[in-house]
């Protein structure tokens, strides 16, 4: 995903793809794009967007989002 695999690596560009993979309910874009605001790649660095964007993978059923809520 956001790893640049056969393009340039484009953290900004991903992060604006994420939301609508997760309107399309695919649950690894809800926790990708909370990482990207944990460590600000591609979006500012943003705790409160992270932990939002991580709740709603957690609520989706995703194991390391949960984890990463819990801690």
């Amino acid at each position: 995903m956001k790893q640049g695999q056969g393009v340039i690596q484009d953290y900004q560009k991903a992060a604006s793809w994420f939301p609508y993979g997760r309107r399309a309910r695919r649950c690894g874009s809800t926790i990708y794009l909370g990482f990207m605001y944990a460590n600000g790649e591609g979006v500012p660095l943003d705790y409160q967007q992270a932990m939002f964007w991580l709740s709603k993978a957690a609520e989706q059923g995703d194991v390391a989002a949960q984890f990463k809520v819990a801690q």
